[in-house]
């Protein structure tokens, strides 16, 4: 059209008025062909195409806007972290609680859901933003969730809603499928027992782990927070750090958050938070399984003094060599965690208090057993 395309006069008119229909466009460009007497033979067709063609350009441009923040904009954003769970779940984020089997994982995460969605303490110490909760369970049956919920909880209702043993698998379409779940109940948290049942693909391979990881992603963009149980590795009780985490380091990589569970006996469990991407991590607490009326509760008792730490290192000595019988120093090295000066000085300590007996035998090697009663 003489000196000025058509694609030149749709970009004008998007950009003076971006909602203007693509039939208003055509119109308007044939009112302007017919009232400037300018002759040429471009088809509606033709227009069209055009059009197509800037609409195409405005859009990428446009995604290319949204994907990119100057230095300007990023410093005035504001840094307020907000949590679900204060100190331990950070709002739309992807965490983890992680523990070898029997540490009361889901215990705890149901203790969580309670608490969340009354706005309740998690532990009595922890304050919390009150939300509905989905709970996504692929380990228990129904009848086992009832029953730990009634000795959790004495409510009739709660703001609770489950999908149990449904072979959810975290794909595209069952993600998709879950934020109209989000929508419909005004879901703010949810809770996936466990990792291992709902990964699509196996947890060894990181381009699995990622795709998984990905899709779960779109539901923290979504506005939601996700707490996810994971297991430890099998031979690492020795060990209770971010690389106990079984499968691809991906796993590690890909959370906000996580946190590991460790049964001590009948009433303690200790926590330990392994990460926490927007803050300094928590310190190890312990927090106690008590009885009122017919109910369970767990309650933050105290933060592990040194003291704690030592009477842990020597628990896990003992058990090492109660557990093999009659040990050398090699072994024990082997099963724990600690180095050899403080391996020295615990088993010196186990041996004044008369705990283990030290058998010294071929080429003056010593052996460690658990003295007789």
């Amino acid at each position: 059209m003489n000196n000025t395309s058509i694609r030149d006069i749709v970009s004008i008119i998007k950009e003076v008025s971006p909602e203007t229909t693509k039939n208003k466009l055509v119109k308007i460009i044939q009112t302007l062909k017919k009232n400037l007497g300018i002759e040429d033979k471009t088809t509606i067709k033709e227009i069209r195409r055009e059009i197509n063609e800037v609409e195409r350009s405005l859009k990428r441009q446009e995604k290319i806007n949204n994907e990119i923040i100057s230095y300007s904009d990023l410093i005035k954003t504001k840094n307020n972290i907000s949590y679900i769970v204060e100190k331990l779940i950070p709002k739309e984020s992807i965490a983890i609680i992680s523990g070898y089997p029997g540490s009361y994982k889901t215990w705890i995460c149901l203790h969580i859901a309670i608490s969340v969605t009354q706005g309740l303490l998690v532990f009595e110490k922890f304050s919390t933003e009150k939300t509905n909760i989905l709970i996504i369970d692929e380990e228990n049956s129904v009848s086992l969730l009832k029953n730990r919920l009634e000795c959790l909880s004495d409510k009739k209702s709660l703001n609770i809603y489950f999908m149990v043993m449904n072979n959810f698998k975290a794909t595209e379409e069952n993600i998709s499928n879950i934020k109209k779940i989000i929508k419909l109940k005004r879901i703010g948290f949810i809770i996936i027992d466990s990792f291992i049942r709902v990964l699509d693909g196996e947890e060894n391979s990181a381009k699995d782990v990622s795709k998984t990881f990905n899709e779960l992603r779109k539901i923290t963009k979504y506005g939601a927070s996700i707490l996810i149980t994971h297991h430890h590795r099998k031979g690492n009780e020795k060990q209770n750090n971010p690389n106990s985490l079984r499968g691809s380091s991906d796993i590690l990589a890909s959370i906000d958050s996580s946190f590991s569970v460790n049964k001590k006996d009948n009433n303690k469990i200790f926590i330990k938070q392994m990460k926490n991407r927007f803050s300094q991590e928590e310190a190890e607490f312990i927090i106690n399984i008590e009885k009122e009326a017919s109910l369970l509760k767990f309650k933050y008792a105290r933060n592990l003094t040194t003291e704690d730490i030592e009477e842990t290192r020597k628990n896990q000595i003992f058990k090492i060599i109660k557990e093999g019988g009659s040990v050398d120093i090699g072994f024990i090295y082997e099963k724990s965690s600690l180095g050899k000066n403080r391996t020295g000085v615990i088993l010196k300590e186990l041996e004044e208090e008369e705990k283990i007996t030290i058998t010294t035998k071929e080429k003056n090697k010593k052996y460690y057993s658990v003295s007789s009663l």
